[in-house]
């Protein structure tokens, strides 16, 4: 940026040696500037390379933020990886967490872990207090097999 600086003020310098060698060209001729004209001259070259320098940088910056936030979206997206394997829960839950910092992935971690946590303990609770389908051949299909097998009941 610096760099991007000193070209604007050499160019200015440079202008203003060129308007100079204009004056004195054009005095030859006839032409004279007023040190008001050649200020305007210079102020509206300034202010087309100004606009031009910011326009560079706001599209550098802006190149530089979303690579920031893609890096930012791979290494949140591999620690919740590790985190997931590590618990055996499985790896779909990675489509659902929100990458956009650190907070709102361990977070949005969070609520999806409980959440799935909570259902799996309320399926073993209902499988172990027998609350589940029915076992031992009851209902359509335990009929179906006992005629199979041509037990009556």
């Amino acid at each position: 940026m610096n760099e991007e600086l000193n070209q604007v003020e050499q160019e200015t310098t440079q202008v203003e040696q060129e308007t100079q060698l204009e004056g004195s060209n054009t005095q030859a001729e006839g032409r004279l500037f007023t040190q008001d004209e050649v200020d305007k001259i210079i102020n509206q070259r300034l202010s087309r390379e100004r606009k031009k320098l910011e326009e560079v940088i706001k599209e550098h910056t802006e190149t530089h933020l979303e690579r920031e936030r893609e890096v930012l979206k791979r290494e949140l997206r591999l620690d919740a990886r590790g985190f997931l394997e590590e618990y055996r829960i499985p790896l779909d839950v990675l489509d659902l967490l929100d990458y956009t910092d650190k907070e709102s992935c361990v977070a949005s971690l969070e609520k999806v872990t409980t959440a799935m946590l909570k259902a799996l303990e309320k399926a073993v609770n209902d499988r172990l207090r027998g609350d589940g389908p029915p076992k031992g051949g009851q209902g359509v299909i335990g009929d179906n097999l006992r005629k199979a097998f041509g037990l009556q009941n």
